[in-house]
Formats: structure tokens, sequence, C-alpha cells
């Protein structure tokens, strides 16, 4: 059986967020797309991206905040945000997508 195809507004109803956020997971790389109009994304695609998310987010508790100062009263800055972007290159080489 044929992997289904879904629209980009699919997607965006089934993860629950916008069209946009849909279109910035897939040119970041991170959601597979067969590009075309309108754009199609394998379920299959979807599922793995879904999978992969939930293997590497972090726990929802007060190490977060405490990691990027807020519990410490610091305002946001560079080593603030120089954090957040190895945070965010680390996630997504743990689960990149099969070449």
């Amino acid at each position: 059986m044929a992997d289904e195809l879904l629209t980009q507004d699919e997607v965006a109803g089934i993860l629950r967020c916008s069209s946009d956020h849909v279109y910035r997971l897939r040119r970041s790389g991170l959601l597979p797309y067969l590009p075309g109009r309108p754009v199609k994304i394998l379920r299959s695609d979807l599922e793995e991206f879904i999978r992969c998310q939930r293997s590497t987010q972090a726990p929802s508790s007060g190490s977060t905040a405490r990691a990027f100062g807020k519990s410490l009263g610091q305002k946001a800055g560079a080593a603030n945000a120089q954090a957040l972007g190895r945070r965010i290159a680390l996630s997504r080489s743990r689960c990149s997508p099969a070449s």
C-alpha cells in the first residue's frame, strides 16, 4: 500500500500548529516533503518526525529555565543565544533524517 500524502495544512492540523510553522520545519530540513503545488508530506515522514521530537525533548522542569538564566534573574544576552543555538544543533544532530 502506498504511503498517504498530506498537505501542509493537514500536517499543521495534526501537529496543532500553524502552516507557517510547518513551512519553517520543511525549510529547515527537519520535515521532508515533496515539492509542488500543493506541497505534499508523506505520513511516514511525519510520524518519524513526531517520534524524533518525542525522543529529543527536554524534561519540562525548572532546569530548562535555569539553563537559560531565567531563574537567576539574568537578562537574555548573546551568551544565552549561543547556548540556545548549541542546544538546537545538538538536538538536530541526535535525530537527523536518514540519508
